[in-house]
């Protein structure tokens, strides 16, 4: 059976993505993070570090759990030790989260971005955001990199 790919580059690396129908006039090219193996996130990690790193990042922060290893080695490329995870859906140490409701475009149903209480000294004091241009992408319009929830 014919499966649709979408051939991609990240960072350096090449890879051939899943087209996933969403509907019949949208699909997405999905990366699974968990099935790419240790190197691929190893080298996209640092890779991303390397763009993140003028930027003054101070912690980075991921939604569980497909961005966990994305974050792991990033975090660790750029010589931090910290890292903090939005949930979407409960767990038992989020029983006091802090909310905050969001729209995916995989997913029909509202959800909602949980945070650790735990963690907010994590993060407190620090700027939200921080701008910066993708240095090898000059004419890309310039992105928004969080440093905090």
């Amino acid at each position: 059976m014919f499966h649709p790919t979408y051939r991609v580059d990240i960072g350096s690396q090449r890879v051939e993505l899943p087209l996933v129908s969403l509907s019949a006039d949208l699909a997405l090219a999905l990366l699974i993070t968990v099935d790419m193996g240790v190197e691929f996130m190893r080298r996209a990690g640092e890779e991303l570090a390397t763009l993140l790193a003028p930027s003054g990042v101070e912690i980075v922060a991921t939604v569980a759990t497909m961005g966990i290893p994305v974050a792991i080695e990033v975090t660790r490329a750029l010589g931090l030790d910290q890292y903090v995870i939005l949930h979407k859906t409960p767990k038992i140490h989020l029983a006091d989260a802090v909310a905050e409701p969001v729209r995916s475009i995989t997913t029909d149903a509202d959800q909602r971005l949980l945070f650790d209480r735990a963690r907010i000294g994590d993060v407190a004091g620090r700027p939200p955001s921080r701008r910066w241009e993708s240095p090898s992408r000059s004419r890309s319009p310039e992105r928004w990199v969080s440093t905090s929830t």
